[in-house]
Formats: structure tokens, C-alpha cells, sequence
């Protein structure tokens, strides 16, 4: 028969197992979630502007309605959470249709990164009111559409340290 102690020293054992259960709803049930980290195009001025924050932008075309686009969906955000290196954008191609004729991709979803190439030298000099800079995309071609394939395109780019380099752990408390 157990006995309770009035000094409550259990209390941290109760404390430790809340806490192991809230860990283990938290990874396999994804629940509470936080926030979307994923940006909603609005436009190339947009863009631009998300661009000179100094970030690596990865943009990810898709169609409304496709399954492979909303399944790609759920692996960008899961992935966007993982990797704090770089700005998700989501492009809906039927909103901006412009955006997504002038990207002509080969297949839906289609991601590309953009970077501010600061090797360029457009960008000596530059001020704020300057239009002119140089950015280079990198298309998505050759990898799986999920968190593992985005991490090795993002390994392959220099955005995240090669394999065997720890990144920080994340927690959600």
C-alpha cells in the first residue's frame, strides 16, 4: 500500500512525468503547434523586401487544390519550424499568375532558392533606393519533397553545416 508524504516530495516525480507526457504529445500527436513560420507571397516587391533582410528565401510554387501540392504543403511548414536559416514562402500560382508564368516551372510544387549574391559587384556602393542587385536562384530539381530532401539541397547550397555538424535542438515549450 502506497503512502502519501504531507511533505509532498512527490511532487517533483509528478512534475517530471506532466512534463515527459506534454514531450511525447507534443512529437507524436504535433500538438500544441506553433505559429506557421511560412510567409504568404504577396508580391515581388515583397519578396525583394524579404530578400534584403539578409536571409536565404526558399519559394515554393503550388497550385490550390492538388494533392501533391497541399501534401508538399505539410512537409514545407514541418520543415520551416526545423530551419532557421532561411524564409519559407508559400506562392499560390493561382493568385499570382504572373509570378509563377515568369518562374515557368517543369512540375507542381515547384521550390527555388533565392539568395542576394554579395560577391557581386552591382552591389558596391549600393544604397537603400538603388533597384539594382543581383540574386541567385537555385532550383529544387533532383531531390524528395520532404524535410529530409529540403535539408540536403540546403546542405548542398552552404545554408546548413554539412552532415555531422550539430544544429541546435529545438523545443517547443
Amino acid at each position: 500500500m502506497m503512502s502519501f508524504n504531507a511533505d509532498r516530495s512527490s511532487e517533483p516525480t509528478s512534475q517530471g512525468i506532466r512534463k515527459t507526457l506534454l514531450e511525447w504529445s507534443r512529437y507524436y500527436l504535433g500538438y500544441p503547434r506553433p505559429p506557421s513560420r511560412v510567409i504568404e507571397f504577396r508580391g515581388r516587391k515583397h519578396l525583394i523586401e524579404l530578400l534584403k533582410q539578409g536571409k536565404p528565401v526558399l519559394v515554393a510554387l503550388s497550385v490550390e487544390g492538388f494533392s501533391r501540392c497541399e501534401y508538399f504543403r505539410k512537409m514545407f511548414e514541418q520543415a520551416s519550424f526545423e530551419f532557421d536559416q532561411v524564409q519559407f514562402v508559400w506562392v499560390n500560382c493561382g493568385q499570382a499568375i504572373e509570378f509563377c508564368r515568369s518562374r515557368q516551372p517543369p512540375t507542381m510544387p515547384w521550390m527555388e532558392l533565392f539568395q542576394l549574391d554579395f560577391d557581386s559587384e552591382a552591389k558596391v556602393g549600393m544604397r537603400e533606393s538603388d533597384s539594382t542587385f543581383k540574386v541567385e536562384v537555385k532550383p529544387f530539381i533532383g531531390y524528395h519533397p520532404s524535410v529530409y530532401g529540403i535539408k540536403v539541397f540546403l546542405r548542398k547550397h552552404g545554408i546548413l553545416p554539412p552532415a555531422g555538424f550539430q544544429l541546435e535542438s529545438k523545443s517547443y515549450s
